[in-house]
C-alpha cells in the first residue's frame, strides 16, 4: 500500500469540506473556508499510519462540531486560521458578493 500524497489529501479535504458545506446550504447557512485553513487541516489532520479516516475525524472536530455548537449564532460561518489554529466565526448573514 501507498500513503496519499499531500494533493490527493489535500483533495480527500476539499471533497469532504464541501460535503459538510452543501449540508448547511440545506439548513439555508452558508460556510466559507480560507485556503489557509484547508492547508493547516491538511497538515494538523492527516496522519500516515491512520489515513484518511483520521483526517475526517480531524475535520469533525475542528469544523463540524464548532458549527453545530454556534448553530444559533448565525447564518454564515467563516472559517480562517488564527495563532495556527482553525476559527470559525458565525455571522448574522452572507457577506454580499461584489457585483
Amino acid at each position: 500500500f501507498n500513503p496519499l500524497t499531500k494533493p490527493e489529501v489535500k483533495d480527500l479535504a476539499g471533497r469532504y469540506l464541501e460535503k459538510i458545506k452543501k449540508h448547511i446550504e440545506g439548513y439555508g447557512k452558508k460556510m466559507e473556508i480560507s485556503p489557509e485553513a484547508i492547508d493547516l487541516l491538511v497538515d494538523a489532520g492527516y496522519n500516515e499510519k491512520y489515513g484518511a479516516r483520521f483526517l475526517k475525524r480531524y475535520v469533525d472536530e475542528q469544523v463540524k462540531v464548532p458549527i453545530t455548537l454556534q448553530w444559533k449564532d448565525g447564518d454564515f460561518f467563516k472559517i480562517d486560521v488564527s495563532d495556527d489554529t482553525v476559527t470559525i466565526e458565525a455571522l448574522p448573514s452572507a457577506v454580499p458578493e461584489p457585483a
